[in-house]
This record gives C-alpha cells, structure tokens and sequence, in this order.
C-alpha cells in the first residue's frame, strides 16, 4: 500500500481520515474539538476558500489534468455524439444534451458538465475525452493553458475536436501492466493494423503509467429516481476510438442510486459482475467489496441493499478512483470474450496469476471533508479486447455518460433527469478529499 493511499478508519458515519503521509497534498483542518487537560475540550476552526481547495489539489503531486467547467470550451472540446463523433460546435442531433450547466456547482466557484436525459428521449451525447495530458485551446483541453502533465514528466499531447474521426485516431495515453507496456513499446501494433486505418502509423512514447486515480464530483438529480426509468450508465473508464464492452469499467446510474460497477457488456459476460465473488450473480456475493459485507450482497438470487452506500438524488457527491490494470485473463467460461490476437487465451482461473486488476473507491457526500471506502479489490479478472479491438490491454479514456442499457424506443426516460459533473481530476497519485 502506497504511503499517500493510507486511511484510516473504515465505518464512521464521517467517513474515512487520510493518514499524515497523505497530506503533502492538503493542509489538513483538526478536529472540531480537541481534548484539554483536566477533561474540558476547545473547539478548533478552519476555514479554507473553495477556490484554495480546487488549487490545493489541482497542483498536488501526480494531477495530469483537470477541469471545473468555467467556460462552455471544456465541455464543447469533448462531446461527442453516437453516429456523428466529436462535435464541438454541437451540430449533431441530440448534442445540446451534453452541455455546460452555468448555475450548479458543488461550491458556487465554477460550472459543471451536465448531461440530460430527456423525459421521453435518450441523451444520445456523451463527455468523451483521453486521459493524456492535453495541449491548450481547440488544439486540446479546451482551456487557457495546457494541463499540468505530471509536472511535465508527461507528454503533452493535441486533440483536434475540430475533426469528428479524432478519437478514433487517439492511440496513445494508456495506462497499463508493466509486461504489455515493455511488450509493445510502439502503437498502433502490426497486428491490429486491419483496423487501425485511421491511425497515422505506430507512435513511440504511448504509455502514461501503470495506474492512475480519477477524482469526480457528481450529481444525479430527482427524475432519476423514477422506478419506471430505465437503467444506465454515469462514468466509463474506457478507450478512445470504440467503447469496447470488454475494455470498461462502467459506474451504473440507477433508479436506486446504489454506487454499483460492472464490466464486459454489462452482465453478458460470467466476469462482467464487480462483486466478491467476482462474477457470482447467482450466488453469495459481495456487491462492494470493502464496504459493508453482511447488507450489500446478492445472496440465493436476492439482492440486498440495505448496506449499500447510495448516492442521493440532488446533492453533489465526491468520488476518487484507483484504477490499476493487470494482465489478460480468461477465467475460462464458456461465454468469456474471444480475445484478440494481442491477448491470446490464457489458463487462469479467478484467484491465479492472472487475477490482478484492481479497482479501489472512496466516496464522500457533501459536506463531508473526509473519505469512505467503499470499494476495494485488487484481484479482478479482466478481459480488455475483442477481435478487432486497435488498443492494447490498458485503458486510456474516460466518459461521463447518460446512455441508457438497451437503448431502443422502449427504453426512453419516463421522466427526465441530468447527470451533472463538477471537479474532475485525472492523477498519478491520490487525491485529498475536498474540504469545501
């Protein structure tokens, strides 16, 4: 366990305190009251400005990249729209439902990307955008200056919103197993050239990392909670190019808010459930391993929600994730993936050599100013490619998203809603949680 990741505390109603060695990031505030000799106690204050929180942790050790959504350009450089691709002047159809929301904000200091879903339609726009380290302006990040790559250990790449087949062309900025970043040290790889026509031939210099955290503050507002809505997804961590069904890791937006992940086509797949027992739908299973174990489980076909940590409708919530991809693994069920010819079959089971992908989260709601864990398992199995797939086992995208499962004129909201995103952070290492 890395010094920075060290919490402690994990069943307070407040959350979770990061260890000392997390602080080099964040002047932490000291408890309400401190303890006095002779029995009495003091109170204690700590007053910090939202924008000198933002700044604490934009500048911390590790961030990549960020954004709060001050000017409508972070939102236009990365919209994209299914049939059409990028869309930074909103031309396509349904594009204006992915937009900057000018009047909500976790702390009144910016704006937020907001997603909706309309009574009776489907969003059909997504926030789409690489996990490199971007130049600045229309040539990348869609703001004034280029984003802090690392301190600039990092490359800092272009994106050209401007042409709708960009993220198609996107081959670099993966984060990935130390074996496949020495494996292919160049990309697009030969043997995925057949479908890999819109690159621009191989790149040297793709990898970013091994693994990385994503910091997000987010809001799902009343009209999800219609239990007549259908279900669907709030955040991809993903790939440019195509949304492989294998190669995500998708965070689910529900009637029920219940914080919930799932991978590979969104149940198809026996490894597609993100639970403890990884893929037991059917059986004794924790729903977030790491949290509350004895009331958050599938167990006999039931599903038990009554532990379960929930968003809740109209309030801002923050979420950090880690994410530390592992090796291909074919756990060896009948309906597994066929894995392209970068990843062949391999023997293991859940449980051998190939069972290390980990995924870890911490939540807070707001008002809090320290962390819950609530999911935390490392030994994931994990599937990334199908025939056909142009990226390596690794990811290099995230999506804030509205799509909704199965999403045809049956599926239409029944009533509207907005999924509203503030505060992202994309780092190398771990990410205070915000005290405003």
């Amino acid at each position: 366990m890395k010094r920075r990741e060290f919490l402690l505390g994990t069943s307070s109603a407040a959350g979770l305190l990061v260890g000392a060695a997390a602080r080099g990031q964040v002047m932490p505030c000291p408890p309400p009251t401190l303890g006095v000799v002779g029995g009495s106690s003091v109170a204690t204050s700590c007053q910090v400005s939202a924008s000198t929180d933002w700044a604490s942790r934009t500048s911390g050790p590790g961030v990549v990249w960020f954004h709060d959504f001050v000017t409508n350009s972070e939102v236009d450089q990365f919209r994209w729209t299914g049939g059409y691709g990028n869309d930074p002047s909103s031309i396509a159809p349904n594009s204006a439902n992915c937009r900057r929301n000018a009047s909500d904000h976790p702390t009144g200091t910016g704006g937020c990307l907001e997603i909706n879903i309309p009574t009776g339609g489907q969003a059909g726009s997504n926030w789409w955008r690489p996990l490199s380290a971007l130049a600045a302006g229309t040539s990348g990040n869609g703001r004034g200056v280029p984003d802090p790559a690392d301190a600039n250990s990092l490359p800092i790449r272009t994106y050209n919103a401007s042409s709708p087949s960009m993220y198609e062309r996107f081959s670099t900025g993966y984060y990935g197993h130390p074996d496949y970043q020495a494996a292919y040290p160049t990309w697009p790889h030969p043997s995925v050239s057949s479908v890999a026509n819109n690159y621009t031939g191989p790149q040297s210099n793709v990898w970013d990392g091994d693994e990385f955290f994503v910091q997000f503050r987010v809001k799902m507002t009343s009209g999800r909670s219609n239990p007549l809505n259908p279900g669907g997804k709030l955040l991809f961590i993903s790939n440019t190019y195509r949304s492989n069904p294998a190669n995500e890791i998708v965070l689910r937006s529900s009637p029920d808010y219940r914080f919930d992940m799932y991978t590979n086509n969104g149940g198809s797949d026996a490894n597609a459930f993100l639970t403890d027992l990884q893929g037991q739908a059917g059986n004794p299973s924790y729903l977030q391993p790491g949290y509350s174990q004895a009331n958050c489980r599938i167990f006999n076909n039931t599903v038990d929600r009554s532990g379960c940590w929930s968003f809740a409708p109209n309030v801002w919530h923050t979420v950090l994730m880690k994410i530390k991809p592992g090796l291909v693994g074919n756990p060896g069920w009948s309906n597994a993936e066929t894995i392209d010819t970068l990843s062949p079959r391999l023997a293991s089971q859940i449980g051998g050599a190939n069972a290390n992908t980990g995924i870890t989260v911490w939540v807070a709601r707001q008002g809090e100013s320290t962390y819950t864990k609530i999911w935390d398992k490392q030994d994931y199995v994990f599937a990334y490619g199908v025939n056909g797939n142009p990226h390596p086992p690794a990811f290099n995208a995230l999506i804030c998203s509205g799509f909704m499962n199965a999403a045809t004129a049956g599926s239409n909201a029944v009533e509207g809603w907005q999924h509203r995103y503030a505060q992202i952070i994309c780092s190398k290492q771990f990410i205070a949680c915000p005290r405003v």
